[in-house]
């Protein structure tokens, strides 16, 4: 679940629920990209994310950060390892950086009811300062687990309560009939 790369923009009141996210890259990846020298943008030097819900889900063996909040990890030039703003070999090279955004600020992000299990790297990074505010984060119930995958321990019918109800699809009723003449 993506929200980014903002530049000197606004994005509020999203929310992800119920949801199972099987070896994504990130799990969740709010980012801003480095917007002090868009040309399309002059006026606006500042760069929110706010209001934001990730509740009741699930992560199945991460390949990279779970979580990740913070600014774009992304390559512009030919060299993978340049920051803009964020390289995408750090923390692993040591000569890496990973740069926060200035006048980019999240605000009232809440993470509720999160499994997180097998992941391939840290569970998380949040990156912050004094010119890359995060206000109002909220962790609730994040759960960190290692072992057997949770489709080999759990019901897929208790991840998803959903699958306990039939689908009425009426479209799929005429694709049904259609394929029987």
């Amino acid at each position: 679940f993506t929200i980014g790369s903002i530049g000197g923009s606004t994005v509020r009141n999203i929310t992800f629920r119920d949801s199972y996210l099987h070896k994504s890259y990130k799990g969740i990846y709010l980012k801003f990209r480095d917007f002090r020298f868009d040309k399309w943008d002059d006026a606006n030097r500042s760069g929110l994310i706010e209001d934001v819900l990730f509740e009741n889900l699930t992560m199945e063996s991460p390949e990279q950060w779970a979580i990740w909040i913070g600014p774009a990890q992304q390559a512009i030039a030919n060299n993978p390892c340049h920051a803009d703003p964020c390289s995408l070999c750090w923390p692993l090279f040591p000569m890496s950086v990973c740069n926060a955004v200035e006048g980019s600020k999240f605000r009232n992000i809440t993470l509720r009811n999160i499994v997180i299990n097998n992941p391939k790297a840290s569970p998380g990074v949040l990156m912050g300062d004094d010119g890359n505010v995060i206000e109002g984060m909220v962790f609730e119930d994040v759960v960190v687990t290692q072992g057997p995958p949770l489709s080999a321990r759990t019901d897929r019918k208790d991840i998803f309560p959903g699958l306990r109800q039939p689908i009425d699809d009426p479209g799929m009723r005429q694709l049904v009939l259609a394929l029987m003449v």
